[in-house]
């Protein structure tokens, strides 16, 4: 805002032109490398002073930049992203127009004028506040940070009927929604998801490749962003070594539909994959409380909340994935897994394709990825001492009762907090922590309002979480207590009688006790 009030040619009424086809962005970096003190001191006057050390403004800390124009920066790699695909539009035509390929010429021309919408391409500009948001520069509360497109290709269909389409998910649910394979409707037409998204250029990869190995043990997911080590990797719930790691792929630029649109069928389509979350932690989290109790019956309990946390969200099916141009198809729906014994022994699949522009690939081999996103939000971590905490069943009843509770006690949107299990060690047990945690992208304080020193808050909940399950009719649970649209693949593994059971071990007064005899 005070970038745009000494530079209005910049903003020039929301037009993103000038940031991203003109020189805006080079001055907006020369600007924030004069470390303004206008800026300092609208920072300092404007953020509580408890928290200028948390957001890098403290004085002489300017470190807040580099996370928008350094070599990482959001802004810097949105800029970045946008002139590249430009520039290869260019370079594209160029090259058509010297083959004599006049026709695919013009396509791609029409195409490069909608993308950059630059002050001589005849259409209604780029909206610079939409860019930002959309880019996950400017992020609000209600808003996902994260929001991947599932793009038209420029297949004869979407030539003609083009219209500014804009299929947006948080990466969360496109994970699975938008995961090769599955189909969208929109605007009266089918869409079939097929390509994981790759900018056209030749930087490299553009999405994120990371490491995630399942511990044989313990069947706890481990994450890691670089290349692991082949001895010495430990899983992070059991400590059993891990002896396979797979490569995972971080779809951040989106996905692209296959240019054979249908029109829409009379049945519903098919939802082919679902995705889960998983707890992962991470080293820089920053836990903000941690305390054990004891009840009277003995039995302890402990609760840990953390802010910056991280967990992924990892689609369960597996896909063969062209390396070079993004085009993906489900391990399971191939001849050559069936074949060679299933998925987990394919480790190569042989097929021709066009990439997402209509060209053959000169690359026909697709590896096996896996398709994941990691994310931060607020968490809180409850170990309930109790050894029959084992118990997968019991504990995701348990889980979904907290959150129903805590959701009508605390007075939150249910939608707004979720909730995973996570294998951890207790008196030699490998045992279940409940993880319950903002769906808010970057965490909005929701699940930390459970922790308390005197413990009265968590009582409520689990007071209400015992009424909830208690009070219903059902057998062994129904939607008026533990199911809901978004825990439909456990549906008939939750039991409300079991969660009472439970929770009823831990309700009662609490008294705080030292942490580390837990």
């Amino acid at each position: 805002s005070n970038f745009f009030s000494l530079y209005p040619e910049v903003y020039d009424n929301n037009n993103a032109n000038n940031l991203l086809n003109g020189n805006g962005y080079e001055e907006l970096t020369s600007y924030l490398e004069g470390h303004p003190e206008e800026l300092k001191e609208l920072l300092i006057l404007s953020i509580p002073e408890n928290m200028h050390s948390v957001q890098g403004i403290s004085i002489p800390d300017w470190g807040w930049v580099d996370y928008l124009i350094g070599k990482d920066g959001v802004l810097k790699i949105a800029v970045t992203d946008f002139r590249d695909t430009v520039e290869w539009y260019e370079k594209e035509i160029k090259r058509l127009k010297k083959n004599n390929d006049i026709q695919a010429a013009a396509r791609l021309e029409r195409q490069l004028k909608e993308y950059r919408r630059g002050e001589n391409d005849g259409l209604r500009p780029n909206q610079l506040i939409e860019f930002l948001v959309r880019n996950n520069v400017l992020p609000k509360y209600g808003f996902p940070v994260d929001t991947v497109e599932l793009y038209q290709t420029s297949g004869e269909h979407n030539v003609k009927t083009r219209k500014n389409l804009q299929m947006i998910r948080d990466l969360q649910l496109a994970i699975g929604e938008y995961a090769p394979g599955s189909q969208v409707v929109a605007d009266g037409w089918l869409y079939t998801s097929r390509y994981i998204r790759k900018l056209p250029n030749s930087r490299g990869h553009d999405w994120e490749e990371v490491y995630i190995a399942k511990c044989e043990n313990c069947q706890t997911w481990n994450y890691s962003r670089s290349a692991p080590e082949k001895t010495g990797e430990k899983c992070v719930s059991c400590q059993e070594p891990l002896k396979k790691w797979q490569r995972a792929i971080e779809p951040r630029k989106g996905f692209a539909a296959d240019s054979n649109v249908k029109e829409v069928p009379i049945k519903k389509p098919e939802k082919l994959f679902r995705s889960d979350d998983y707890y992962i932690g991470d080293p820089q989290r920053h836990v903000t409380y941690k305390q054990t109790f004891e009840l009277s019956n003995g039995l302890k309990l402990q609760t840990e909340t953390s802010t910056n946390d991280s967990l992924m969200v990892m689609c369960n099916e597996q896909f063969f994935v062209c390396d070079k141009c993004g085009f993906a198809v489900s391990v399971k729906l191939t001849k050559e897994s069936d074949e060679k014994g299933g998925p987990s022994r394919a480790r190569n699949y042989e097929k021709k394709h066009n990439n997402a522009w209509g060209r053959e690939c000169t690359n026909n081999k697709l590896y096996p990825r896996k398709l994941c996103h990691v994310f931060k939000t607020d968490v809180i971590k409850i170990i309930f001492g109790a050894t029959n905490a084992d118990d997968d069943s019991v504990m995701l009843s348990v889980m979904y009762a907290l959150l129903e509770a805590m959701s009508d006690v605390l007075d939150i949107e249910r939608n707004d907090i979720k909730g995973c299990l996570h294998k951890i060690r207790y008196q030699h047990h490998l045992i279940n922590a409940v993880i319950l945690y903002d769906a808010v992208a970057g965490g909005a304080g929701h699940v930390r309002r459970l922790a308390t020193n005197d413990g009265k808050v968590f009582q409520k909940v689990v007071t209400k979480a015992i009424n909830i399950t208690e009070n219903c009719n059902c057998d062994p649970s129904c939607y008026s207590c533990l199911r809901n649209y978004y825990n439909q693949a456990v549906h008939e593994r939750l039991n409300r009688h079991a969660a009472a059971h439970f929770l009823k071990l831990f309700q009662g007064n609490m008294s705080a006790c030292d942490n580390e005899n837990f």
